[in-house]
């Protein structure tokens, strides 16, 4: 099993997740999201950036760090960050009061949790 793990492939994940995100952002704003989520501020387009590249991107880094030392943590980040974010989804459905935001919001988190998982599933060589 290899256990390098590419930036350039973290880089590229982090760039469709956000890519992918945005237009997520653009139809939810179509479909009548109020991105009113019970914060003191909805979420922005800057939000939507910030969460998507940071947990790929510097948490991607932190774990490259960490399963370059102990290599059997790279199956256990992969499958862990993919279920978080897929058990993470629904939070967005539940904080808001609307189908839109909180659809949009779900689809959002599994994007960046599918990115996470192409980039540090376990590969054979």
């Amino acid at each position: 099993m290899s256990t390098q793990i590419s930036f350039k492939k973290l880089c590229t994940a982090t760039g469709i997740a956000l890519a992918a995100n945005l237009v997520v952002f653009a139809v939810g704003d179509l479909a009548g999201a109020t991105w009113d989520v019970g914060m003191p501020t909805t979420v922005s387009i800057a939000m939507v950036i910030g969460a998507s590249v940071a947990p790929l991107l510097l948490g991607g880094a932190v774990a490259k760090l960490v399963i370059s030392k102990w290599t059997k943590l790279r199956a256990f980040a992969a499958w862990a960050v993919l279920v978080f974010a897929i058990v993470g989804s629904p939070m967005g459905w539940i904080s808001s009061n609307d189908v839109a935001t909180g659809i949009a919001l779900g689809i959002m988190h599994i994007f960046v949790g599918v990115a996470w998982f192409a980039v540090f599933k376990p590969v054979k060589e």
